[in-house]
């Protein structure tokens, strides 16, 4: 769902309304049971599952800055990995 789902002032009347409300209730519990205490403060006040679902992703996931950071971490580490690599196959074939 690309826009989520709007939290009505109060509690539908209509069919679908009910649905919707009751099928948002039930991702909202889903999402909630699953987090650690530390997640869970997190989203506590936010009211719909596309929000609470929205932060969860951009807490594990980072906003473009993390990421960049991330993929410089990771080619940072590769280098390193590469080094003791090739230090480990000096070190083997002079021996």
């Amino acid at each position: 769902m690309e826009t989520g789902y709007t939290f009505p002032s109060a509690t539908p009347l209509d069919t679908t309304g009910k649905k919707q409300y009751e099928t948002n209730a039930k991702a909202i519990n889903t999402l909630l049971g699953s987090l650690y205490q530390s997640e869970l403060v997190k989203v506590m006040q936010l009211k719909t599952a596309k929000e609470i679902w929205d932060k969860i992703v951009l807490s594990y996931e980072g906003d473009d800055q993390v990421k960049r950071a991330n993929y410089k971490l990771s080619k940072f580490n590769m280098k390193i990995s590469e080094c003791t690599m090739m230090k480990v196959w000096l070190t083997i074939s002079y021996v």
